[in-house]
């Protein structure tokens, strides 16, 4: 759904953690689109109109997957604006699994990780002592050389994005966030459809800059709010070392949550 975007791919390179080099799929900066003025053969075309089609009838999908749910699908196209979120959030077991999987890490050292994160309700303070016990255990596994950096990050990061979820959630805003461990694929961003609603952008968990989900939103121009996840990995170990993490999260949902409450009226 993103044909016609501006943008020269290759022209960097990031750091994959590990020694591996990671380029970047989007360049940085704004995203710029513009119609693309292509001739193309008949195969081609065939399949981008193919491409476009899916886009239109991603709506059905999505209510055909979650039909168990479907009240809450035909409120999520149909209803009133919501902050939307959908994608991996928190650090649940199956998440855990597949970052050991990517890092080739023993997925039986968190054996003792807290894994609370289906615990509701929830309060703020309860939320913070679980971020501060997670932090010190992935630093502790850091230091003793046990994980990569990049794979403390990219828990860190999900971390984040269930501290503001969360935090969304106890301020009362209506809100419809679809975590990873259900299995359901609900796709509420490469499709023209579900516009009415705010959008979270929180980057990429497996690297920095411009990326697929949030190149859909800009090509679709939808409302997106933007909240920072730190993306350095030895300034993210010293805020979970100190037991930092949720006040650091607390700052930056200080900093944008004006944001989100002014694209919500």
């Amino acid at each position: 759904g993103t044909v016609g975007v501006v943008c020269d791919v290759g022209k960097s390179v990031l750091s994959g953690g590990e020694g591996w080099p990671v380029w970047e799929l989007y360049p940085g900066g704004e995203l710029q689109f513009a119609p693309a003025r292509i001739r193309f053969d008949a195969r081609t075309t065939r399949v981008l109109l193919g491409c476009r089609m899916k886009t239109w009838m991603m709506p059905l999908k999505n209510l055909f997957q979650a039909r168990k749910s479907l009240p809450a699908g035909l409120d999520l196209l149909l209803g009133e604006k919501k902050v939307v979120f959908c994608g991996s959030y928190g650090t649940i077991p199956k998440v855990i699994a597949e970052l050991c999987a990517r890092h080739m890490v023993d997925r039986q050292l968190f054996d003792g990780y807290r894994y609370d994160g289906d615990a509701q309700p929830r309060s703020l303070e309860s939320h913070g002592e679980c971020l501060i016990e997670n932090g010190r255990f992935l630093a502790d596994l850091l230091d003793r050389g046990k994980i990569p950096g990049r794979f403390l990050l990219s828990a860190v990061h999900l971390l984040g994005r269930e501290y503001f979820i969360e935090r969304i959630r106890l301020v009362k805003m209506p809100l419809f966030a679809h975590g990873y461990a259900s299995g359901v694929n609900i796709n509420v961003y490469s499709t023209p459809f579900y516009r009415q609603h705010v959008f979270l952008d929180f980057g990429s968990a497996v690297g920095e800059g411009n990326y697929p989900r949030l190149a859909d939103l800009r090509y679709f121009k939808k409302e997106v709010v933007a909240f920072a996840i730190e993306s350095d990995v030895e300034t993210a170990a010293d805020l979970a070392r100190g037991g930092l993490l949720a006040r650091s999260f607390e700052e930056e949902w200080m900093r944008k949550s004006p944001l989100l409450t002014e694209a919500m009226r």
